[in-house]
């Protein structure tokens, strides 16, 4: 949400500096709003489907990375708590 949020406001701002009569905001290549000139102002609509897209696609990897990194913490602590007991290892020369 907040990515669109900011790719929104550059586009508004863009089309501000331009002084174009549309402008289509995109995201990845994905337009998600288009920007009507309407006297000297802009107004917005947005392309409902294609920002749905968008948002899900930012779930996923949202969730993704989320899984990844609490995979890596169990991983650590896994780690971390066979090297303060030993058992873990099996090197005969660690306890010589």
């Amino acid at each position: 949400m907040l990515l669109m949020r900011v790719a929104i406001y550059f586009g508004f701002t863009n089309a501000y500096s331009t002084n174009v009569n549309a402008l289509t905001v995109k995201i990845a290549g994905i337009p998600i709003y288009e920007l009507t000139k309407s006297g000297t102002k802009y107004a917005g609509k947005s392309i409902g489907i294609y920002m749905r897209a968008v948002c899900g696609i930012c779930m996923a990897l949202s969730v993704i990375a989320k899984e990844l990194i609490s995979k890596a913490g169990r991983k650590q602590a896994t780690v971390y708590q066979a090297d303060k007991d030993g058992s873990a290892w099996n090197d005969p020369y660690r306890n010589a």
